[in-house]
């Protein structure tokens, strides 16, 4: 989704200036925001599952360490 989002942003608006539409680009956006969120979400549901099927203490460290970078992740937003 990045791959279409980035290159109608900046190439859209100078190259093809009758092709890009203001609109258009905010429906990009929010559907860009849509699947960037639920990706976070499903992540955070795989490490909390991880979490509970972890044996040793090196996939613990593991899980731990994936549900951190997801809330950053998250944060970054």
């Amino acid at each position: 989704m990045t791959f279409i989002v980035v290159p109608y942003t900046f190439i859209a608006p100078r190259k093809l200036p009758s092709f890009y539409h203001v609109y258009g680009e905010v429906v990009l956006e929010f559907f860009l925001f849509f699947f960037w969120l639920i990706s976070f979400a499903s992540m955070a549901d795989w490490v909390e599952t991880l979490a509970y099927l972890s044996l040793l203490d090196a996939f613990n460290n593991a899980a731990n360490s994936l549900k951190a970078v997801t809330v950053f992740g998250a944060l970054v937003l």
